[in-house]
């Protein structure tokens, strides 16, 4: 039963996700609530986070972070590389949004460069980031998400494997092919969209696949504990090698320090 709420969830954002700025933004909230819930259920299964100290990377609204700190007992730090974010609202304006004022417990920074020092977090998740990173810059912030993590502690990264249908965000289910080609495509089939950008670098989107980001991990030092199937829970995927480069909308390494 949990498993069909969680498919009836699925379908339900993906038929009425907008904009978060746009007059369905509290889709996007829920969405997010549910998925924090998911982590939640995944890294307790190794940790419990009450009174721990937990710190989303990338962490944008800070949804993440609220919910672990006054859901789960948790001391949650959100960081974003703005806090004050821009987003474009339905009707073509501009709104900011000051991320402080939803998680308080905010700070400024980015994965390559964490502003904590060694051994400092139990907990760090980073969701769908790495995918928005340079390809030279991602295995430094892997290294850095093991640098602050404590000896014991959990690393969660999740990324959208490269050559699945849902990896390509704007170019998606194109952006395997060529970049021109893949924009011409999208545009072609899905024409209320807008694509100005001229390659995947200024779309900051960057190639990563289920091998590349596992070699990663343990190059680091993790020890991953566990793969799981995000989206669609179907966590045997992750053990078929050509399978779960496709068929994994999002996948989650739970690795271990």
């Amino acid at each position: 039963m949990e498993l069909i709420e969680h498919y009836r969830k699925v379908i339900f954002f993906a038929l009425h996700l907008k904009d978060f700025a746009s007059p369905e933004a509290d889709n996007v909230r829920l969405m997010r609530e549910h998925y924090a819930h998911i982590t939640f259920d995944e890294i307790c299964q190794f940790m419990s986070v009450k009174g721990k100290t937990v710190l989303d990377v990338g962490g944008a609204t800070g949804t993440f972070s609220k919910i672990f700190n006054e859901k789960f007992g948790a001391f949650a730090i959100n960081l974003d590389f703005n806090p004050q974010q821009i987003h474009r609202k339905s009707s073509g304006e501009l709104a900011i949004i000051d991320i402080h004022e939803i998680w308080p417990d905010t700070v400024t920074g980015v994965a390559q460069a964490l502003p904590f020092v060694d051994n400092a977090l139990d907990v760090v998740f980073c969701r769908s980031i790495l995918e928005h990173i340079p390809q030279e810059e991602e295995q430094s912030a892997i290294d850095e998400l093991y640098r602050v993590t404590k000896k014991g502690g959990l690393c969660y990264i999740a990324i959208p494997p490269w050559y699945s249908p849902w990896a390509g965000h704007g170019l998606r289910p194109f952006h395997v092919f060529p970049f021109t080609m893949a924009r011409k495509l999208k545009l072609i089939f899905f024409r209320n969209t807008h694509i100005v950008e001229r390659s995947l670098a200024e779309m900051d989107l960057f190639p990563i696949t289920f091998k590349k980001m596992s070699n990663m991990i343990v190059q680091s030092g993790f020890r991953i504990a566990a793969v799981r199937d995000t989206h669609f829970r179907l966590h045997f995927l992750a053990k078929m090698p050509i399978v779960r480069e496709i068929a994994i909308p999002l996948v989650a390494f739970i690795a271990e320090k």
